[in-house]
């Protein structure tokens, strides 16, 4: 029983962190990249819904070397509009911002590897990453897996959730050299002086946890290894995955499968209560999305005041043309206190 579930391989081909960071029209988006994971085992029960195993019950093999990737999104609204603004936009003296995450989706969410053809599945945003509902999510899927030991058995559609508990969101405007008055979170805020505006939107640090469900097709139901989806709400945990060969009678088959182990390099036995380690824990790190806006003085007051200044001087030169004219028609000036 113990190998012939799964043989849920991922083979990675990116090796290093990474953070890429994208303005669009409207919204800045950050991208961060985990490292390659560790080998990851699953525990099976039979008692979570499989029939022919007489509740039977150990650790296989569930996950190696994925890549997770998860995308954050921010954004400023003028609220005196009600627009969006985009990125090194301009704005006046006395406008209303708010500095916002876009809402959290687990679409944002990702993880991938190589040697399935499938699309990367998604993860899900759920509180403490707990485990997920106890169904095969088609947003879970990774692939069919077929039985090692007798692919006649049938196949197993295999199913890997993640689970990431939602990141704490953060406002400063550090870097920031317009007078900006500020809610108590930083989120609103009213232009009150010229300068570069900075929000900073902070998402804190949290974690992930992945966990495990395959569903039986209709060969594997048909030679009783039941129907519908079978799950459980024991998380993933860290391990080293072997690939043995298999030899009967000392005879080598030709086979070989996939074989995990504690990381104390102990293989799990079947119904053991020996299970060293604990839930392997994905550590994400803090992320920041800046974004940028310049705040000069309302244009509209500062070119009436021209146009005034304008006009003033104009009326003056009137005044001065219209005197000179009048005392070349009398052909004299009179000087102070003189009579005409």
């Amino acid at each position: 029983m113990k190998n012939i579930l799964i043989k849920s391989v991922l083979i990675a081909t990116f090796t290093c962190t990474g953070v890429f960071i994208l303005s669009t029209e409207n919204v800045s988006a950050l991208t961060w990249t985990s490292d390659v994971l560790p080998d990851l085992g699953y525990f099976w029960n039979c008692g979570d819904g499989l029939v022919n195993c007489s509740g039977a019950n150990g650790w296989s093999p569930g996950l190696s070397g994925a890549l997770v990737t998860i995308n954050y999104n921010a954004q400023v609204k003028n609220l005196d509009t009600n627009t969006l603004l985009n990125s090194g936009q301009n704005v006046p003296v006395g406008t209303h911002l708010k500095f916002e995450a876009v809402p959290f989706n687990d679409t944002d969410i990702s993880w991938f590897g190589t040697g399935y053809g499938n699309d990367s599945p998604y993860g899900h945003w759920i509180n403490n990453a707990n485990a997920p509902a106890k169904q095969c999510d088609p947003a879970d899927y990774v692939t069919t897996s077929s039985g090692i030991l007798n692919p006649s058995f049938g196949g197993f559609g295999v199913y890997i959730p993640l689970s990431v508990n939602q990141s704490t969101v953060s406002y400063d405007h550090t870097g920031s050299t317009a007078g900006l008055s500020c809610s108590g979170n930083g989120q609103t805020c009213t232009v009150t002086s010229p300068g570069s505006i900075v929000g900073n939107v902070t998402f804190g640090n949290t974690y992930g946890k992945f966990y495990y469900r395959y569903l039986p097709n209709a060969l594997a139901a048909a030679n009783g290894w039941g129907w519908g989806c079978t799950a459980n709400n024991v998380a993933l945990r860290q391990g080293d995955i072997e690939e043995e060969l298999m030899t009967i009678n000392g005879v080598d088959t030709g086979l070989s499968f996939l074989t995990f182990y504690f990381p104390d390099h102990s293989l799990p036995l079947m119904n053991s209560s020996y299970y060293p380690g604990s839930d392997y824990t994905l550590s994400i790190p803090a992320q920041t999305i800046s974004l940028t806006l310049t705040a000069g003085n309302a244009s509209t007051p500062t070119i009436d005041l021209y146009f005034s200044f304008l006009d003033t001087i104009k009326s003056s030169l009137q005044k001065i043309t219209t005197l000179f004219h009048t005392t070349e028609q009398t052909g004299r000036v009179f000087a102070a206190g003189e009579r005409r």
